[in-house]
């Protein structure tokens, strides 16, 4: 599983959406497998990467701001599989 590193800088939405796509698609198959069992070493990534959108999405967004579509998408396809977990 691949550890995203996510740019502050708010003009980085177009290489930031993708990689926020990757993540929930990563939270997606973590769902999948956990009832067949997960090691340490194969859920750490996947932890580190939701640290990294959280902390994204709360220190380079602003409450009001309009995100770019492409960023939307992913924030939302991200909060949609982290609820399954």
């Amino acid at each position: 599983m691949s550890v995203y590193e996510l740019s502050s800088w708010g003009d980085a939405y177009k290489e930031n959406a993708p990689k926020i796509h990757s993540i929930a698609c990563q939270i997606q198959t973590y769902t999948k497998r956990v009832s067949h069992g997960i090691t340490k070493e194969q859920g750490e990534p996947l932890m580190k990467n939701i640290a990294a959108v959280i902390a994204n999405w709360t220190g380079s967004t602003y409450v009001g701001d309009r995100k770019k579509k492409p960023l939307e998408k992913a924030y939302q396809a991200f909060l949609m599989h982290c609820m399954s977990l």
